[in-house]
């Protein structure tokens, strides 16, 4: 079942219903039924739920026991512990999701299913095992709320990636809150626009570029350099509608519970930087990866000795920057193994890292060139010249994301740039008509003027109530006359459902 489908349509509204009229302290008890149905319906085989629930219970024994090792003083049995378990869950995911990783070298990865968002919920629990582990978090008491913490079905899809602190939010048994639930039906029918309106015609020409067989069974024709070119272009807008667009679905099911979820995206096309805009994209991957990898990491023994020998002989400022660019080279290496292909690692991660040190490192450089030419950040011009900067370079980085491999990435790119204006075919060869076009544009402007508006921390609220119910009616209108669903067409997957 997905979660732009009909069934869902369906399902969702009716466990809403029924999660009210359950007192309050057996609500969990209800989310904790419904997200195990919602994983029967759309994560078949079944049994791979049992991979769930075993790493669920693992964390909930292993920050038990370590709880009551350090209460007498066994602090050594408790971090074997907590290492011991964190280590059964990278491994479990190591075997069943890490196709791309087992690949090197000719290795082959298990012949079984990986379970439904298990580098999701893996993450989770190995956040909740080291907090408690630090004594930053409670170990939970009670083993169904742990399980609920991992499969929360809205999150089991493609995140977001909750903290530890999370676990009463999600198991408090919130009352209904008006103002919360309507913004939860806003933000679902917005991520429905960005998936059905804009997402699906927008991949039908990068598909058709990339040389992959359009929805209504033709071959792609877009073949030419050109064509690559926009398909470059254009595939960060057609992850972003579709990302985002599931997160909007996520949060907005979240808070019809009146659960409040962690935002995955904050406007990244506004960045400034590539390291702004990966503080505005995926943000709960990245706080995961800096509070369990890269601030650990810089407070090891080893980095604190190594700090002070290389500032000692380069110099506070560059000693102190090395010691970054290391820490940032090992989380962007997670960054690239997480998502379980080597070519994420070489090239998209191994890019973004290479950006950004030499951006910490240039740093003073860029400094010193403008104010010589006295160019100062608040110029609209410059901020708007840094945003296409970043999304061009972020363009770069993420076509490895998009391609099948290492070495077609470097095809696709070589024949991009050997033929850079050439066009074979046009636009309607991949599908798309002069209407598809026009809506393609003036989505990407309304998509830019909300962001605009929640850039500047405008509420929603602020709007007049006339303004507000016209815009969510002609917004539904438009989902339901140009949406791409029903019986003739076959609306691709979220792209992060793969994780």
């Amino acid at each position: 079942m997905s979660l732009i489908s009909l069934n869902y349509l369906i399902f969702l509204p009716l466990s809403v219903i029924v999660f009210y009229v359950v007192p309050k302290k057996f609500r969990y008890i209800w989310l904790t039924a419904v997200s195990i149905a919602f994983y029967a319906l759309s994560a078949p085989p079944f049994y791979t739920f049992a991979f769930v629930a075993g790493e669920a219970m693992l964390a909930y024994f292993a920050a038990v026991a370590g709880a009551r090792l350090r209460k007498k003083g066994r602090g050594r049995a408790d971090t074997c512990l907590t290492v011991s378990s964190v280590t059964v869950i990278a491994v479990v995911w190591l075997l069943l999701n890490g196709s791309g990783l087992w690949a090197f070298g000719g290795l082959r990865r298990l012949p079984v299913a990986a379970s439904l968002g298990i580098s999701y919920y893996s993450l989770q629990l190995v956040g909740y095992l080291l907090d408690t582990h630090w004594e930053i978090a409670e170990p939970q008491k009670n083993p169904l709320k742990i399980l609920l913490f991992a499969c929360f079905y809205p999150q089991m899809t493609a995140g977001p990636i909750h903290g530890s602190s999370y676990i009463e939010e999600i198991c408090g048994g919130n009352g209904f809150d008006e103002k919360l639930f309507r913004e939860g039906c806003r933000r679902i029918l917005w991520g429905f626009f960005k998936k059905l309106v804009i997402c699906e015609r927008v991949a039908l020409i990068v598909n058709a570029a990339w040389g992959e067989t359009l929805s209504s069974g033709g071959e792609a024709v877009l073949q030419s350099g050109g064509w690559k070119w926009v398909a470059i272009l254009l595939f960060p807008y057609q992850l972003y509608t579709d990302f985002s667009g599931c997160m909007d679905i996520v949060t907005g099911s979240g808070m019809l519970y009146g659960i409040r979820m962690p935002e995955n995206f904050n406007n990244p096309f506004f960045s400034q930087s590539v390291q702004e805009f990966w503080q505005r994209w995926h943000i709960t991957l990245g706080q995961w990866a800096k509070n369990y990898i890269f601030y650990p990491l810089l407070k090891t023994r080893t980095m604190q000795s190594l700090s002070k020998k290389l500032c000692r002989k380069f110099g506070k400022k560059a000693g102190r920057n090395i010691v970054t660019i290391i820490a940032l080279f090992v989380l962007w290496l997670f960054m690239g193994i997480w998502h379980g292909e080597w070519h994420y690692v070489v090239g998209e991660s191994a890019f973004f890292w290479l950006v950004i040190s030499l951006s910490l490192v240039c740093a003073p450089l860029f400094d010193r060139i403008k104010k010589k030419l006295k160019i100062s950040d608040e110029y609209v011009w410059w901020k708007v010249f840094r945003a296409i900067r970043t999304y061009l370079l972020y363009c770069i980085g993420i076509h490895f994301f998009r391609a099948p491999s290492f070495m077609s990435a470097f095809k696709f790119l070589g024949e991009a740039v050997s033929h850079p204006i050439s066009y074979l075919g046009t636009v309607a060869d991949s599908g798309v008509s002069a209407i598809d076009i026009v809506i393609m544009c003036l989505g990407a402007a309304l998509i830019f003027a909300v962001s605009l508006f929640r850039e500047k921390n405008k509420d929603v609220d602020s709007i007049p109530v006339y303004v507000r119910i016209t815009f969510l009616l002609l917004l539904f209108a438009v989902v339901l006359l140009f949406g791409c669903y029903g019986s003739g067409f076959d609306a691709t997957g979220f792209i992060y459902n793969k994780y």
